[in-house]
């Protein structure tokens, strides 16, 4: 039997009016007890964001809290990790009684009748997990106050070791990626520009039906684009695949890799570093730029007389946004619109700190410090969040309409999603196909349903992420449930969908306009949208499961489509 580990007490305080709210690290007390886990920074790290206070309803104080998994084995699982109050708050500052407003239960653990909040998923070691949104009943009268929890984490089994386990997703227009616990990269589907990244000899229209390694890793990160990838290796990027304007960063832009005639761009077939960054005014060859994470678009039809392009964006530690590649509508975010081939990373223009960021097909859009969301670049369907700029693009960072809070933002083909603090999720953008999760009336742009401002997707459900592709949208929820709506064939509810009509912009498909349940008792810990698939992570073994349908099945990774959730065909050992 594995060695029992010693309850302890995490102490934290929170500032009301600072809007900070820390656990410090506190001494082992108690009795010993092989569930309980405690010991900020040596066992479980609790974080917090988002932290805010309203006067409404007497007063509330809320935070968006994280737990990770410092320890050396897995943790929760079937059984929820669970964050539970030792004692209530007690002020420190001022005068007034706080109490717990939101909690998900109360149980005797070490006390009588303790809130608690639970995280359902397997943490992993070093992985932290989806936030979850706390709320306290504080009076104005409140400045300051503190509350002492303990961490309910049953050790869990860890994934099976046969085959791939999955960390990571990614997916974009014809390819998946995804790095295992490991530290291994492997991508499949569309091989024709070196999309795999695994040196092989090109095949022209050719596709992966299996995962294929990636080469040079470990990788800490792999976000697909437009017919090319990028990862991170200790927080440098390499790129692969095509090099359309300038897309692998390399500072320059190649030529001579094949392709039809509209599309004749240079690519590599292995990993190729970065440049450093494109200081305005000079060539470039600057400092190199270490980042925190990357993500890809682009999209190789021309649309709205926009052109093929791929682009990568990614943050700094600072929270300072970079992007290379395609500039064609303005989804660099530098101000500017040409020239269109940005081979080196570039400053997005303005002072934004920015926590997330999310590379859509024509566009990208950023979640700050603040939880506020930004957006850029094309602006014909709405995408932006807010009226088109002249000129049908927004060349700088716009702020998105309707002052919500954001998690997390995803970028798709018309269409943008965010997760707010309160785990809904509210869309913008193309309605043409049903991508924004509503029945609800609501203009044109081009022809097409949309809604330049914000709306709520129509569930009252708890969502953790949401993905956009090009005609539908996923998202999973707190428990790791997945749901879909936007074009039937995309959405793992079986060939024929519930709770689907006619779409608006194409009568001869039917569309799900309000979310719909994945056919799987599968939960997921991530998920990714391609162009007209969709991959998740299972929650239990941290395999890849796909689905999605037409003209591009290469993202599956199954060889043929799939209206449900099926495990992707593994390599052969």
């Amino acid at each position: 039997m594995e060695p029992l580990a010693p309850a302890a007490a995490l102490r934290c305080t929170a500032n009301v009016r600072s809007g900070a709210v820390t656990c410090a690290s506190p001494t082992a007390e108690g009795a010993a007890r092989r569930t309980i886990l405690g010991g900020q920074d040596l066992n479980v790290k609790l974080a917090s964001s988002n932290v805010s206070y309203s006067t409404a309803d007497g007063g509330v104080l809320s935070a968006d809290i994280t737990v990770q998994n410092l320890r050396g084995e897995a943790m929760g699982g079937e059984s929820p990790v669970r964050v539970f109050f030792h004692v209530a708050p007690v002020v420190v500052d001022g005068t007034g009684e706080v109490t717990v407003r939101n909690a998900d239960g109360v149980e005797t653990i070490t006390g009588t009748l303790q809130p608690y909040f639970a995280y359902p998923q397997t943490l992993l070691p070093g992985e932290t997990s989806a936030p979850r949104r706390w709320e306290w009943s504080v009076p104005a009268s409140v400045t300051q106050f503190i509350f002492t929890v303990y961490v309910d984490a049953p050790l869990a089994a860890a994934p099976s070791s046969a085959g791939l386990a999955f960390r990571s997703i990614t997916a974009h227009g014809e390819n998946a990626c995804g790095v295992t616990l490991a530290g291994e990269g492997w991508c499949w589907g569309h091989t024709a520009y070196g999309e795999i990244g695994a040196g092989a000899a090109l095949i022209p229209q050719g596709a992966a039906y299996r995962p294929v390694r990636v080469a040079n890793g470990p990788w800490e990160q792999i976000a697909t684009g437009e017919h090319g990838a990028c990862g991170l290796k200790q927080g440098l990027a390499w790129c692969w695949g095509t090099d359309v304007q300038g897309a692998l960063g390399t500072g320059t832009v190649s030529s001579g890799c094949g392709g039809t005639a509209d599309y004749n761009a240079g690519c590599s077939a292995l990993p190729v570093k970065v440049t450093g960054e494109l200081i305005p005014g000079q060539t470039a060859g600057g400092p190199e730029v270490v980042f925190t994470q990357i993500s890809a678009g682009g999209q190789m039809a021309r649309n709205y007389g926009v052109p093929y392009g791929h682009f990568t964006c990614g943050l700094n530690a600072g929270g300072h946004a970079f992007c290379w590649g395609s500039n064609t509508a303005g989804a660099l975010g530098n101000g500017h619109q040409y020239p269109a081939a940005n081979p080196a990373p570039e400053r997005v223009a303005g002072d934004h700190v920015f926590r997330q960021i999310a590379a859509g097909t024509w566009h990208t859009c950023a979640v700050d410090d603040q939880g506020k969301a930004w957006c850029w670049g094309l602006a014909t369907s709405g995408q932006l969040g807010y009226p088109a700029p002249a000129g049908g693009m927004g060349l700088v960072p716009g702020a998105v309409q309707g002052g919500h809070t954001f998690r997390q933002v995803a970028a798709g083909g018309g269409a943008t999603c965010g997760v707010t603090v309160e785990g809904e999720v509210w869309c913008w953008g193309s309605n043409g196909y049903g991508q924004l999760g509503t029945d609800a009336a609501m203009g044109t742009c081009n022809g097409f349903e949309c809604s330049i401002e914000p709306v709520k997707v129509e569930s009252d459900l708890e969502f953790a992420q949401v993905t956009v592709g090009h005609f539908h949208t996923c998202a999973i929820t707190v428990d790791g449930e997945a749901l879909c709506w936007g074009r039937d064939t995309q959405l793992g509810a079986g060939p024929e969908g519930e709770n689907t009509r006619p779409c608006s912009s194409n009568d001869v498909v039917r569309c799900a306009y309000t979310p719909v349940k994945a056919r799987t008792s599968q939960r997921f810990v991530q998920i990714a949208a391609a162009r007209q698939a969709t991959c998740a992570i299972g929650r239990s073994n941290r395999k890849v499961y796909c689905w999605g349908v037409d003209a591009y099945p290469q993202a599956q990774g199954l060889g043929q489509p799939r209206y449900v959730p099926t495990q992707i065909v593994e390599p052969a050992s």
